[in-house]
């Protein structure tokens, strides 16, 4: 992430990442804002995340100057399952 920089020059030390509640409403943090300084470049959220549904991501950076903005918002939909395979022929 020091190859990124903020305002001022500085390098991005840390993020932080939010998510709505999958119906639209609102943003909850995932870690890093107030949570932590999150300096890792994944997150795994394993509890109240449905599969297939459609959530909004959203995230901001801090450098020694504190928090950027926020990001634009992007939308994912959580990871589902495969069904069984059917109609097989051997």
């Amino acid at each position: 992430m020091t190859d990124l920089f903020l305002a001022g020059g500085s390098p991005i030390i840390s993020y932080a990442l939010f998510i709505d509640d999958g119906n639209g409403g609102d943003f909850r943090e995932v870690d890093g804002d107030t949570k932590s300084f999150y300096t890792l470049n994944s997150i795994i959220i394993q509890s109240g995340i449905a599969s297939g549904a459609s959530y909004r991501l959203k995230y901001k950076l801090r450098n020694i100057y504190g928090f950027s903005q926020f990001s634009p918002i992007a939308t994912i939909i959580a990871m589902t399952v495969p069904g069984a395979p059917t109609n097989i022929v051997v």
